[in-house]
């Protein structure tokens, strides 16, 4: 009995190790098999380390060349506002007695497009394109280059040929200058099919801009090494003075060569920057064929309106803007069309027959305030007939105005005399005391808003635009030039960290102000300086200041130096007082213009 009970309990015994062993094998194989997955787990955890740490040196060498073309640029800009500050101090040093009252940073010139172009090119605005695809048919344009090239031993000899050929190629007059450096091709602004004008200029006449459809930059027949980024400075100073010209354009093209090698420029304007392609041609009849085709694509002629050939004969283009156009006209004997309206000028005007007709662009708004404020005016003028110092309103129609006169701008490129200077002073304040009289606001005096008027001698100043004009006590919202923005909104905008609008787009209704009589004498102050130190306001243009918060503190952090100026404070003063004098105090800003005698050596 004892025996049976020893065996099954050694069988149970056996059994429960055998079941044990095999749960244990399990246990074994299960361990084995988590042990290979954690493994593998760690294998790909380990390889995804591995390929982070990649990504971050990759990153770490990045950010270090990134860096480093931040620092150049640094260094660059550095040094470059360094070198005109020191040229700038030689200069007041040397002009002994010159009432300088500001401490002016830097003026712009070639050195300045220098260093921008190499800005450009750090930040890869500036690129290598595909070469320009052979034009056809070349015909006479390209018999000529080749018959004439192999006597091309200096820059001068290119003109004549090159010009000539390209006059055979549009079949128009040729026009000429004594000197030059460049072939201007300009669009005839009253012909519906373009064709095209050369002009042999050294970019002198202003006005040639407006019309331009492309320019060929010529240099000396030299050797093999000519490189276009040599002369990329150059043809970016081209292109910004076009895109200022042309402000409804934004893409241009030009040519550059010296006979043997010839490259393309494409330029594209966008809201931040400039960007240019760079692209080499087989020889200077493709590439002129093709900046040719690319420009009467670019060129907007729907901007130019028509007019009726039995009224008005048309005269010049006097600037293309993004909201309008001006143009040069004459009034001729033909009968005015129904809905439209001729006012014969009266008083210093009388018997003039060439106005400025101003009509509006695809992209600009009615001109219905300005031809109010302009009748306002006019109505005003007949009590005081022979008073120059605004216009009148002679021409209505649909979307477009005329005034008289049809003066020329000033000349801030070249200064314009001290006695006309002055008279520019005296003119402004003046014309704004009765613009004031008549409660009218002008809210953008600026230089490109004056134009003068007749013989040197007896030349004056006419304030002319007035699309942003408003009776006084009237809210708006501001919509002039940033550079005349309203000292008070200029720092309001800067407080709350928000963009200035762009120009011609008004603030938030939330930030609509009432103009201030004081703001249009504010801004004179600016005219005269700008006159004065226009080199140093050139890095103000519109549509740099409008896409620039730190160029809009640039302009806040003016104005507080000129309240430290002991020369231009009493006039900031004065303005802020607002008394009876005030247009008179603001005549003596005129007396800082004095004409120097000359160097003797």
């Amino acid at each position: 009995m004892f025996n049976i009970a020893h065996e099954e309990t050694a069988c149970i015994i056996k059994a429960k190790e055998q079941e044990f062993n095999t749960a244990l094998k399990a246990k074994e194989h299960i361990f084995e098999v988590k042990e290979q997955g954690f493994n593998a787990v760690l294998e790909a955890k380990e390889r995804i380390i591995e390929a982070n740490e990649h990504i971050i040196e990759a990153k770490e060498e990045r950010f270090n060349i990134v860096l480093e073309g931040k620092e150049r640029r640094f260094n660059i800009v550095l040094a470059n506002k360094e070198s005109m500050i020191t040229m700038l101090q030689n200069q007041v040093a040397k002009s002994k007695g010159l009432p300088i009252g500001l401490g002016w940073r830097y003026l712009k010139g070639s050195h300045a497009h220098t260093q921008e172009w190499q800005r450009l090119t750090l930040l890869n605005r500036v690129r290598k394109g595909a070469p320009i695809p052979a034009q056809t048919p070349k015909n006479t344009l390209q018999d000529v280059l080749l018959k004439n090239s192999h006597t091309w031993s200096r820059e001068s000899d290119l003109y004549e040929d090159i010009a000539n050929v390209m006059k055979s190629l549009y079949h128009d007059k040729l026009k000429t200058s004594s000197t030059g450096n460049r072939l201007s091709v300009q669009a005839p602004f009253n012909n519906a099919h373009i064709s095209a004008d050369i002009d042999v200029t050294s970019q002198s006449d202003k006005a040639l801009l407006n019309t331009m459809l492309y320019f060929v930059d010529l240099k000396g027949f030299s050797s093999s090494n000519f490189k276009a980024d040599d002369h990329g400075c150059q043809i970016l100073d081209q292109f910004d003075a076009l895109y200022d010209a042309q402000q409804n354009r934004f893409d241009f093209v030009a040519v550059l060569s010296n006979g043997k090698s010839s490259w393309v420029f494409e330029a594209c304007y966008d809201e931040s920057d400039i960007t240019i392609i760079q692209r080499p041609a087989n020889d200077l009849a493709d590439a002129i064929m093709h900046a040719d085709a690319l420009s009467r694509k670019q060129y907007n002629q729907n901007c130019i309106p028509a007019l009726d050939e039995e009224c008005f004969a048309s005269k010049a283009v006097i600037a293309l803007r993004e909201k309008h156009t001006l143009l040069s006209v004459e009034r001729l004997q033909g009968k005015i069309k129904e809905g439209a309206e001729w006012q014969n000028p009266f008083g210093s005007r009388t018997g003039s027959k060439v106005f400025v007709l101003k009509a509006t662009s695809p992209r600009g708004s009615s001109l219905a305030n300005e031809i109010r404020i302009l009748e306002k005016i006019r109505s005003k003028l007949f009590e005081n007939q022979n008073f120059l110092h605004v216009p009148q309103l002679v021409w209505k129609a649909d979307n477009q105005l005329g005034i008289m006169p049809c003066g020329r701008p000033v000349d801030l490129d070249n200064g314009e005399p001290a006695y006309i200077s002055r008279r520019i002073v005296k003119g402004l304040m003046d014309g704004l005391q009765f613009l004031h009289a008549m409660n009218i606001i002008h809210r953008d005096i600026r230089p490109s808003n004056l134009v003068l008027f007749g013989a040197d001698d007896k030349c004056h100043v006419v304030i002319i635009d007035y699309e942003n004009a408003v009776d006084n006590n009237q809210k708006t919202s501001y919509e002039g030039g940033m550079i005349c923005l309203p000292r008070h909104l200029l720092q309001h905008h800067l407080e709350r960290g928000g963009h200035v609008p762009r120009f011609g787009a008004p603030i938030e209704s939330s930030d609509s102000y009432t103009p201030r009589k004081q703001d249009d004498l504010h801004a004179a102050i600016l005219v005269v300086l700008q006159i004065l130190f226009f080199r140093w306001f050139r890095q103000f243009p519109v549509w740099l200041v409008e896409k620039d918060p730190k160029r809009t503190q640039d302009v806040c952090d003016l104005w507080d130096n000129i309240e430290r100026s002991a020369i231009w404070k009493p006039f900031l003063q004065a303005v802020q007082a607002m008394d009876d004098d005030v247009y008179e105090k603001l005549k003596k800003m005129g007396d800082v213009f004095c004409a120097l005698p000359p160097v003797t050596i």
